[in-house]
């Protein structure tokens, strides 16, 4: 009797370790999901063909958008520096010097070398582009060029001012010198100011609003026609 009870016990207990399912396994239905997950986490670790070619296709679908969303916003802000530089020059004025067209020093010496007006434009459009190409790709930094063009810039403008100014005040009068620079001062401040914040916090905003005031501003009241120069 006691040798019988003694095997029914081993019967018992062999039974109870067969049929263990192992903790990190788990029962039921979600048994065979928890297998096709488990496939597919291998395939991915072991850089399985099929599964690579769909994660890099996502991938690329979700960049696209952003890639083409940043070259839109680049081609606007082209647009908007090279329609300014054509005011600039009185392109819409019949080529008349007023306070909005100052006859920026900078688009009026390309004209005295022989460039078309019509072209003078497109052609800082295409400078604005070419000074800082990495912007289609969405660059947020500030690069060093730029700092030093904005440190060149204020001080020729500020030599300009001074040299200029009798015969600014002579021929073209204070209605005209007086407000032109007031408009320097202030985009000059306006640039400074979204330089310093482009600097400390970078983004592709940020540095390309930098680019689109410094173009803007050297080729408006950085350098208004004032009677000096070679023109005067």
């Amino acid at each position: 009797m006691l040798a019988l009870e003694v095997e029914r016990l081993k019967h018992a207990l062999a039974s109870r370790s067969g049929g263990h399912v192992a903790p990190d396994e788990p029962r039921g239905p979600g048994k065979a999901a928890h297998r096709a997950y488990g496939g597919m986490s291998q395939a991915r670790q072991s850089g399985h063909p099929v599964v690579s070619s769909v994660v890099a296709m996502h991938g690329t679908q979700k960049g696209v958008p952003g890639m083409s969303k940043q070259l839109f916003t680049v081609l606007v802000a082209t647009a908007a520096v090279t329609l300014v530089a054509a005011q600039s020059l009185g392109s819409f004025q019949h080529g008349a010097l007023t306070v909005i067209s100052p006859w920026s020093f900078v688009l009026i010496m390309p004209t005295l070398l022989g460039v078309p007006p019509w072209l003078v434009p497109l052609l800082w459009g295409a400078l604005f582009v070419g000074w800082y190409p990495a912007s289609i790709w969405g660059a947020a930094e500030v690069p060093s060029r730029t700092v030093a063009l904005w440190l060149a810039a204020a001080l020729l403008s500020i030599a300009y001012f001074v040299t200029s100014w009798r015969a600014g005040v002579r021929f073209e009068g204070l209605l005209f010198t007086v407000p032109v620079l007031v408009a320097n001062v202030v985009a000059f401040s306006t640039c400074s100011v979204l330089l310093r914040r482009a600097l400390d916090k970078p983004s592709f905003g940020r540095c390309l609003r930098v680019h689109v005031s410094l173009f803007v501003w050297i080729s408006t009241y950085a350098f208004p026609y004032l009677g000096s120069g070679v023109i005067g």
